[in-house]
C-alpha cells in the first residue's frame, strides 16, 4: 500500500527515472538521499522473527514530511531501501501530480 491507497503496478511511471543514481552492487547505502530536490528517507526496519524488512519511507522538503508504507517485505535491508527510493520517487514523479507531497513542492 502507498500513501494508504493501492496504485496498479506502472500506474506512476517508467522506472527508474533518468536523473536517479542506483547505488553500486554490494556499495554502501546512502541515507537520506535527494531526488528533484526532496529529501528520501528510508525507514524499513526488520520484521522480528521472519528476517523481512518492510517499505517504509519518509519524502521531506521545506521542513516538512510525508511518512507512506507498502505492503512488500523484502528479504534484506538493501532490497528494501531501494525499494523504498523507488516508491518515493514514483509518488514525487506522479502525474498528475501526488496531492500527498505537492504542497511540500510549495513554499508557504
Amino acid at each position: 500500500m502507498i500513501g494508504h491507497e493501492e496504485i496498479a503496478d506502472g500506474a506512476l511511471g517508467r522506472w527508474p527515472p533518468a536523473s536517479f543514481q542506483y547505488p553500486p552492487p554490494g556499495g554502501p547505502l546512502e541515507h537520506p538521499r535527494l531526488y528533484k530536490g526532496f529529501t528520501l528517507t528510508p525507514r524499513t526496519f526488520q520484521v522480528r522473527g521472519t528476517g523481512l524488512w518492510t517499505l517504509d519511507v519518509t519524502i521531506g522538503r521545506l521542513g516538512s514530511l510525508r511518512a507512506f508504507s507498502g505492503p512488500d517485505l523484502y528479504p534484506n535491508e538493501r532490497d528494501a531501501t531501494v525499494a523504498c527510493w523507488q516508491m518515493a520517487c514514483r509518488i514525487i514523479d506522479a502525474s498528475p501530480p501526488d496531492s500527498r507531497v505537492a504542497d511540500l513542492s510549495e513554499r508557504t
